[in-house]
């Protein structure tokens, strides 16, 4: 189900119109929307392992 998520945003990233306008080029294009859709995947990965580690230390169970 992840996979499938995943690879739902990835159709969808490449269809906005600052990705998609340059994607068949020879050259890289760092558009705002590149940027901002990098951005906000890096700043995802430490939000996740935040979050993960706050609710694991909430648990009062091994499992």
């Amino acid at each position: 189900m992840l996979s499938l998520g995943i690879i739902s945003l990835g159709y969808a990233f490449a269809h906005l119109h600052g990705i998609s306008m340059y994607m068949w080029g020879t050259q890289v294009h760092w558009s705002s929307t590149a940027w901002a859709v990098l951005i906000c995947e890096l700043l995802t990965v430490p939000l996740l392992l935040a979050v993960t580690f706050y609710v694991q230390s909430r648990k009062t169970d091994f499992l």
